[in-house]
């Protein structure tokens, strides 16, 4: 009948221009991503592997001198870094809460360095406007006063490449 022909040909047109609109909202998206990316230079050789990453992570040449600078056995503490663990050839821990708790058993900044040194973590990266944000709303002042002083007496900045640090703890 007429009516199921004009109601396949409405549901076909519908159906097409869902799938257009579909997929130039993907061809869109995909065409962004990879202006954003640009892969063309690394692909080609222009920019080395290094220079590329660090281009996109601005955190990745202080993961490579924490990579370079540490025993085998020794773990990195990363702080705000997005668990982005595949550039470490260390062990890493991604977890604030692994600061706050050392801080918070800790009665002083010597038993915050021994909580470090027990938990072989002599490294620290950290985006710093992230970690400084934190440390406002999950640090209380007597805890704040210890990692001051843990800070102050037995931590090093080593590097710093845009807003991320990397600190030694001795």
């Amino acid at each position: 009948s007429i009516a199921n022909k004009r109601a396949r040909r409405t549901s076909l047109a519908l159906l097409a221009v869902t799938a257009i609109l579909a997929f130039g909202y993907n061809t869109v998206y995909i065409a962004e991503r990879f202006a954003r990316v640009a892969p063309l230079e690394y692909l080609r050789g222009q920019v080395s592997r290094t220079d590329y990453i660090t281009q996109h992570r601005p955190e990745y040449p202080l993961i490579q001198s924490a990579n370079a600078a540490m025993a085998a056995d020794t773990r990195i503490l990363a702080l705000f870094l997005g668990q982005r663990r595949y550039y470490f050839d260390r062990e890493v821990i991604f977890n604030e809460s692994f600061l706050q708790r050392i801080v918070q058993a800790a009665d002083s900044a010597e038993s915050v360095r021994q909580a470090f040194r027990e938990a072989k973590s002599s490294r620290i990266v950290l985006r710093r406007d992230l970690f400084e944000g934190w440390l406002k709303t999950n640090i209380s002042s007597a805890e704040m006063q210890r990692l001051g002083l843990f800070w102050k007496n037995h931590v090093t900045r080593i590097e710093t490449s845009g807003d991320y640090s990397l600190f030694a703890a001795n």
